[in-house]
């Protein structure tokens, strides 16, 4: 995701960015939700790191990204001063959070017309 953000964004219609946005706003609430591990964080870490450079100077969807990766850096972070040989790095040793903790209202896509369809939006 992050390389085809990276790629494609820039230059792309409204619907396309859109698109790429619910993505990852989606990855964000998923790793928010169920995929705890550190692993998935570094991942997702990536994908926002994107996610913020092509959204650059898109206010609200740049706002966004930062905080998605505000929340990866800190997962991340927070792994490499928690893990023991009982839990290894990339192993879920944390709980899901519930998804009530985690705002999914972000900006709403430019176009109203953005299709969703596939995305779990």
């Amino acid at each position: 995701l992050s390389g085809l953000i990276r790629s494609s964004y820039k230059g792309s219609e409204d619907a396309v960015q859109a698109e790429l946005f619910a993505a990852s706003k989606r990855a964000a609430h998923l790793l928010r939700s169920r995929y705890t591990a550190v692993g998935f964080w570094r991942a997702g870490k990536e994908v926002f790191e994107a996610q913020v450079e092509a959204a650059e100077g898109e206010t609200d969807w740049s706002t966004a990204a930062k905080e998605w990766l505000a929340l990866a850096k800190a997962e991340v972070e927070a792994d490499g001063e928690t893990s023991s040989p009982a839990a290894p790095s990339g192993s879920p040793s944390r709980q899901p959070q519930a998804p009530s903790t985690f705002s999914d209202d972000g900006p709403t896509p430019r176009t109203q017309n953005a299709p969703t369809e596939g995305l779990g939006v």
